[in-house]
């Protein structure tokens, strides 16, 4: 059986919550290049029809930025932990190899 140690283990945690979260606020930001909310400033989406980009209630588009960033930051932290696990085990490998 092979052992880490606690250090090795909060590491691996670090990493992979900080790089969903990195990947989670480009998530966010990947959707206000999409969409705007409604406000005075846009004439409450009237303003929009110049652009490119779609207008939604304000309610709307933090939902729709909630869910992305969710979604794309839960996947990612699940990618770089299979990738780190798999990085882990292979030098374990190798040190007890050594020995």
């Amino acid at each position: 059986m092979k052992k880490t140690g606690i250090g090795t283990i909060i590491l691996k945690e670090f990493i992979s919550n900080g790089i969903g979260w990195i990947a989670g606020l480009l998530a966010a930001n990947l959707v206000s290049s999409f969409f705007v909310a409604k406000k005075f400033s846009n004439l409450w989406g009237l303003g929009t029809k110049f652009t490119d980009k779609t207008a939604v209630s304000a309610p709307t588009l933090n939902i729709i930025e909630w869910l992305t960033t969710a979604i794309i930051g839960y996947f990612v932290l699940l990618l770089v932990n299979k990738t780190l696990a798999k990085w882990l085990l292979k030098s374990l490998e190798t040190k007890e190899d050594e020995k």
